[in-house]
């Protein structure tokens, strides 16, 4: 759709914006796990001024997208574990940000697999100590069980993958005959 509306030089804007949004979503993490701004500006630089990330900040591949969804599916995931666990927004935004890793390439169906069977393990067997760090003050939840919470927030992870799933999977029959994405 960016290529359609902008061509060429619209769609390296886009990638170029995507790069610029995953590189905050970096700092931000580390930040956020390391409490300091010279700690995180240090971990932002390796990972952002990298020979991959900055020869994929501006190319037409999928790498960068991908990379943007795999840190928001993060930030998503350890947001829910640093206090907003009565919500499952970021466990919806975590499933929703994973499900779009096939349908940018095939090859990260396995990492999408992976990285969701993480995030439940964090949402099943949350860490039982935090860092100062995360604290937050804790919001006025709706009163429910944890059980029903633990249930809506696996919901809310796996719906939209599995939905996705079935999409693509649907898309090669479709196209190819075949359900098979080889």
């Amino acid at each position: 759709p960016v290529y359609a509306l902008g061509g060429y030089n619209g769609a390296v804007a886009a990638v170029v914006v995507m790069a610029a949004l995953t590189s905050l979503l970096l700092w931000r993490l580390a930040l956020r796990f390391t409490g300091s701004c010279a700690a995180a500006t240090f971990a932002w630089a390796g990972c952002s001024l990298s020979a991959p990330f900055v020869f994929n900040s501006f190319t037409i591949y999928p790498e960068m997208a991908a990379a943007l969804m795999v840190v928001t599916a993060y930030t998503a995931v350890t947001r829910a574990d640093a206090g907003e666990s009565a919500r499952a927004r970021p466990w919806f935004v975590a499933g929703c940000t994973l499900a779009t890793l096939p349908w940018l390439s095939t090859k990260y169906v396995l990492m999408a697999g992976a990285l969701g069977v993480v995030a439940m393990g964090r949402l099943w067997w949350p860490a039982t100590t935090r860092p100062d760090v995360f604290a937050r003050p804790e919001r006025p939840a709706a009163a429910s069980s944890p059980s029903r919470d633990l249930t809506r927030h696996s919901l809310a992870l796996i719906v939209p993958p599995v939905a996705s799933l079935v999409g693509w999977l649907s898309f090669f029959w479709i196209i190819w005959g075949t359900s098979s994405p080889a």
